[in-house]
């Protein structure tokens, strides 16, 4: 199975933001089963520019992370295809999802878990963490699974799990 690894998870493998939990599922996992997306990296490049007036040593130090890890190819980043854009358009035109542009009064923006989620589904992998608000997309549109690295469980059960 195929992870694309989220903004959340993605951060707490950083040194100062370490999550122990996730840090052995990737290890356990295997690089070459995740990867991420160009949104979670523009998301953790926008965290830098914020911090960087009031933190610049923090924000210089995860853009030196961030570098290492994008050179060394771990993890692979997908980008925002055309089968991910079109499997989003029907996304907001559709009034199944629930929750899916998410008001964060800690985001100047509104966030959106469908981003991640298109691009799962487009490449047929399981997304990780926002497990909730993947489960409340995947009756909709099947998102081949959703699962949290930091307690466990599936949201969306793929299919070679099930019963």
């Amino acid at each position: 199975m195929l992870y694309i690894l989220d903004t959340d998870v993605l951060s707490k493998l950083r040194k100062d933001e370490w999550h122990p939990a996730a840090a052995a599922w990737v290890q356990r996992t295997g690089w070459t089963q995740l990867s991420t997306t160009v949104i979670t990296i523009a998301e953790i490049q926008c965290g830098m520019v914020r911090q960087m007036p009031s933190h610049p040593a923090y924000a210089n130090g995860t853009q030196a992370w961030l570098d290492r890890l994008l050179e060394d190819g771990r993890p692979s980043v997908w980008p925002l295809d055309l089968p991910a854009v079109l499997t989003l358009a029907r996304m907001h035109e559709n009034a199944a999802p629930r929750n899916f542009v998410l008001p964060d009064r800690n985001q100047r923006r509104p966030k959106t878990t469908g981003d991640l989620a298109v691009i799962a589904i487009a490449r047929g992998a399981a997304a990780t963490r926002n497990v909730k608000h993947f489960g409340e997309i995947s009756p909709a549109f099947r998102l081949p699974g959703a699962y949290d690295p930091f307690a466990g469980p599936w949201a969306v059960v793929p299919a070679w799990r099930r019963p």
